[in-house]
């Protein structure tokens, strides 16, 4: 597609120009954003609007606005590699970069199961201090403690039936579970009314 002359750039264009830049986009990806502009006119007017370089000589790749803005999320709060991702709306390549740029100016906290399996992620913290070590992977009865834990607080109704299933179960295996009546089941339903107490008794 030919360029759009150099003059013909709208207010509107700007703006996404600006937010995408300062976004740390790929300038590769601005052209598909920008239909009719080319990265030529682009890296022009990139100058034009005096917006940041993001690579070259002399430019610290810690200064690149991408990088700003995870940092600035983090010294908000601590966070772990996805919870940046999020906060910063950056990519996960883009935050791993950002781990190895800043290491001596971050440090590991904690460590906090995020995976389907209690997989554990680090959680980092703005500022220099020592790493927090990963603690050894949990054993599979441990991750069941963990799970069944978070169900008593969370779904409450689920344990119950379950509770409730397995005594149920116990019992038939014990031979103690004691057998309905079917006549009185089809007279009287599941629950049978208890025999009336003889008059005199």
């Amino acid at each position: 597609m030919p360029d759009v002359k150099y003059s013909d750039w709208a207010p509107e264009e700007d703006a996404v120009l600006k937010r995408l830049w300062l976004d740390g986009m790929p300038t590769k990806r601005i052209v598909d954003e920008l239909p009719g502009r080319t990265y030529s006119s682009i890296a022009k007017r990139r100058g034009v609007l005096e917006l940041p370089r993001r690579s070259g000589a002399g430019v610290d790749p810690k200064s690149r606005p991408e990088m700003q803005k995870i940092w600035n999320a983090l010294k908000k709060r601590r966070a772990t590699r996805a919870q940046l991702e999020q906060r910063a709306k950056v990519a996960h390549t883009t935050v791993s970069r950002f781990v190895k740029l800043f290491r001596g100016e971050i440090h590991i906290c904690a460590w906090k199961p995020t995976g389907p399996k209690g997989e554990l992620s680090e959680v980092l913290k703005a500022g220099s201090g020592k790493d927090v070590e990963k603690p050894d992977a949990a054993t599979s009865s441990e991750r069941s403690h963990r799970w069944w834990e978070r169900c008593k607080r969370e779904k409450p109704i689920y344990v119950g039936r379950r509770l409730a299933r397995d005594a149920v179960l116990k019992r038939e295996r014990q031979g103690t579970l004691a057998k309905r009546d079917i006549a009185a089941v089809a007279l009287f339903g599941d629950y049978a009314p208890e025999a009336s107490t003889p008059s005199g008794a």
